[in-house]
């Protein structure tokens, strides 16, 4: 069967055409069924998006054997638009709602709703929320926090006003123990300590300390150690609650320029592009000026795409930048 014709009944909120745009369903072509069911859980998740979380969109499929024609109908039940009036948290002692409520996209409706879209439900990206809540409490140092979805309440004070009381266990705070460098030898703990800025005392924060490891990770790349590597190991101990973390290193060959290749251009003479480089043939290969070149290179606007990376010479000890 061939599409002939689509229909949507039952949408008061929004025109045939805009539900069509979301369906991604076409006139014309090959009836496949799996598509129109798709086509269906694509128009009632633009719903969901736009807070209407009750919706329910069915199809229905007319096929005309004599002529190999099918008509698809999509009978779409819009449900109540609700807006979320309250949204409040259980079991937080040490930190408080308002802090908690900045970390979700799922907020309160306000005068500015209209404008800003805030206030709807979508259950989707409210379960991103819960994600991202446990996430802030570990990097608070509450590593056993549990936010269980199944816990979260909500109470539809009417048909379209819904509060929602998401609960906590927050569990027991951790901190920074003792840090510590493993196998450097080319440069002393004390300087690549120094680069980091997590301490002994601080709560323990996985983001904080996967980017000091990248700290550490840096200092060496930005002295021309391109291939040098960074662990952080975790050591807990259970009785004082502080982690210690061990950053463990592994060196490599210290890189200069050899040369400069540029592929790709053709807006402007490649001098222009050297011009704007913050590296030449023999420096140290620092791949934190090869981020400021790249960086001067999309200022300029003449690129729609700029990618630099040192490239592998026959010769030790030399990289080139392409």
């Amino acid at each position: 069967y061939t599409i002939e014709r689509i229909t949507y009944s039952g949408s008061d909120k929004y025109s045939e055409g805009r539900l069509a745009s979301k369906a991604e369903l076409e006139v014309g072509v090959p009836l496949d069924e799996y598509q129109v069911s798709e086509a269906a859980d694509r128009v009632e998740a633009y719903y969901v998006e736009k807070g209407y979380p009750t919706v329910t969109v069915d199809y229905r499929i007319q096929r005309d054997e004599a002529t190999g024609y099918a008509v698809v109908l999509f009978d779409i039940d819009e449900g109540s638009n609700v807006k979320i009036k309250g949204l409040f948290f259980e079991g937080n002692a040490d930190l408080k709602d308002k802090q908690l409520a900045k970390v979700l996209e799922t907020q309160k409706t306000d005068w500015l709703s209209w404008l800003t879209g805030s206030g709807r439900f979508d259950e989707v990206k409210f379960k991103e929320d819960l994600e991202l809540l446990r996430a802030h409490y570990r990097n608070q140092g509450y590593l056993d926090v549990v936010v269980d979805e199944d816990d979260v309440v909500l109470d539809f004070k009417t048909d379209n006003h819904l509060e929602i009381t998401i609960k906590v266990t927050e569990g027991e705070l951790y901190s920074v123990g003792k840090i510590s460098i493993n196998n450097a030898t080319i440069y002393t703990s004390g300087e690549l300590l120094g680069a980091v800025i997590v301490e002994t005392g601080d709560a323990f924060s996985p983001e904080k300390i996967d980017e000091a490891a990248s700290a550490v990770r840096e200092y060496y790349t930005s002295r021309g150690y391109l291939d040098a590597n960074v662990r952080a190991d975790r050591v807990p101990n259970m009785d004082t609650r502080a982690i210690d973390v061990v950053f463990r290193v592994r060196e490599s060959e210290k890189f200069y320029v050899e040369s400069i290749k540029v592929e790709g251009n053709t807006i402007t003479k490649t001098r222009v592009i050297i011009r704007e480089l913050a590296l030449r043939p023999g420096d140290v290969f620092d791949l934190k000026r090869m981020d400021t070149s790249e960086n001067r290179l999309e200022n300029t606007r003449y690129f729609g795409d700029v990618r630099l990376s040192p490239e592998a010479t026959n010769v030790p000890g030399r990289r080139d930048l392409s």
